[in-house]
């Protein structure tokens, strides 16, 4: 069972959301959300100043849908 989490972000041009998949059955830690900005910044070399505003836990799924892998 996953735990899936609305991340919003905000940088240099404007706004952003993800989907953060969890199955620790824990909110993400300072920690875990330090390292999705360095993912958003590393799968976009465009955006400057990436930063977190929000964390939203949505929903429990079974599995993964394959459009989020």
């Amino acid at each position: 069972m996953y735990q899936v989490y609305l991340v919003s972000f905000v940088h240099s041009r404007g706004a952003g959301r993800i989907f953060n998949y969890r199955n620790d059955h824990l909110p993400p830690r300072i920690e875990d959300i330090e390292s999705m900005e360095e993912k958003i910044k590393n799968k976009n070399k465009h955006l400057d100043g990436i930063c977190i505003t929000a964390v939203s836990r949505l929903a429990d799924v079974v599995e993964i849908p394959q459009e989020a892998l």
